[in-house]
């Protein structure tokens, strides 16, 4: 990818690459990890615990939705990577 950049503290994709992996293994990681995963896949993903988590859905936010309906299924079509 020719127009991307390295932040200013790593000098090579190798060092960019190994900061991340002493990041990702880091105590702090692995004592917030169970934290993550509930955001992303348990039981803060929705509801009155995602409210209270502020892991909830701007609308205003992200682009414009598209629907598509499938079989009777209305499918929203979004460009972004976030389930929402």
């Amino acid at each position: 990818m020719p127009n991307l950049e390295l932040p200013p503290f790593v000098s090579s994709p190798e060092e960019f690459i190994k900061w991340h992996r002493e990041m990702l293994e880091s105590d702090e990681v692995s004592r917030h990890l169970h934290e993550w995963i509930d955001l992303n896949f348990g039981h803060t993903l929705s509801g009155d615990m995602a409210v209270d988590s502020l892991n909830v859905h701007m609308c205003f936010s992200e682009p414009k939705t598209h629907r598509l309906r499938t079989n009777g299924v209305i499918l929203d079509l979004k460009n972004s990577t976030q389930k929402s």
